[in-house]
């Protein structure tokens, strides 16, 4: 059984809020660092809160994602102890994290290499820590599906309110912005399945065009998340790249191979993640971990923009 919570920043007052994993509202998440909403998605969902399924992936037969993470929103700027500025592509990254240490089984390093081919960022170096164990990639290119665009809400936070937050150094903007369904992040969440559309973000990065980048990763006829990840594997295109407060930026990520139900996963070697990530007890050992919890962040993990956990698993 799989329930989801999602929130901001690791200091965050509150503990977050459960998501309705396939529906159709998202979790609104707040900080200095990030203002916008995320949403999870799991075939065959078996948690209490939300649907079994969402016609993201019942209406194309041919879809064999298991899982979908989406997210959208503004970022702000980075906080006084950074130096401030913008965040770049190479300050972002996106991980799966643990509590204590983890016990990765045979088979693990053939996994990483299948990743790499995916995602040539992907980094397990840190998979072996005591404290904090984590594997991730840099945001810009781990995510399947990245689109950007300008805001067309006029009452969508403003670039000047995140600075504000930032200049005040508050970890919580509950008071600046409005709250769930009021917030224009989830008021006008736009991934919804209606009709034709199966509620998937799809790659556009067409609104960037500029002769800063190359016109076949702005290409408005034929976006291409091959193009991106390859162009930012590149060091020095991801420290060029800044993620503006003004544009709203969308992301998503998933794969077939992956079972977020039972954490079973599958790259022509079967590895059970709940026993690897010590979310069960093994024998007489009790659990090492209650949780596992995905997070936008700074490489460190000192600065998150946002945390989604799942759990716990029987």
């Amino acid at each position: 059984m799989t329930i989801v919570r999602i929130g901001p920043t690791h200091t965050s007052a509150k503990e977050g809020e459960e998501c309705e994993v396939n529906g159709d509202t998202p979790v609104f998440v707040h900080s200095h660092l990030f203002v916008g909403a995320v949403t999870v998605k799991i075939r065959n969902h078996d948690g209490p809160n939300g649907q079994q399924n969402s016609p993201y992936f019942t209406s194309n037969p041919s879809r064999r994602r298991l899982f979908s993470i989406q997210f959208s929103g503004q970022f702000g700027p980075k906080p006084k102890d950074l130096g401030g500025g913008l965040w770049s592509a190479e300050d972002v990254w996106f991980a799966a994290t643990m509590e204590n240490k983890v016990n990765p089984p045979m088979g693990t390093e053939i996994a990483v290499r299948f990743l790499r081919v995916i995602d040539p960022t992907f980094s397990a170096e840190h998979i072996f820590d005591v404290k904090g164990p984590w594997c991730g990639s840099y945001l810009i290119v781990g995510m399947n599906a990245v689109a950007v665009r300008k805001p067309s809400d006029p009452n969508s936070v403003s670039s000047t309110t995140l600075v504000d937050a930032s200049s005040a150094n508050v970890e919580d903007t509950s008071t600046l912005h409005a709250e769930s369904n009021g917030n224009p992040f989830v008021r006008s969440w736009p991934f919804v399945a209606t009709g034709d559309y199966d509620g998937a973000i799809n790659e556009d990065l067409s609104v960037l065009a500029s002769d800063k980048l190359p016109s076949d990763l702005t290409s408005e006829k034929k976006p291409n998340a091959t193009v991106r990840r390859r162009y930012f594997s590149r060091r020095e295109n991801r420290e060029a790249f800044l993620f503006e407060p003004g544009l709203i930026y969308d992301f998503e990520f998933y794969n077939q191979f992956l079972d977020l139900n039972t954490l079973y996963a599958r790259f022509g070697i079967n590895i059970d993640c709940r026993r690897a990530a010590g979310l069960v007890g093994i024998g007489d050992r009790p659990p090492q971990n209650s949780k596992l919890r995905f997070e936008a962040r700074s490489k460190d993990g000192k600065h998150v923009f946002f945390w989604i956990e799942l759990g716990p698993w029987s």
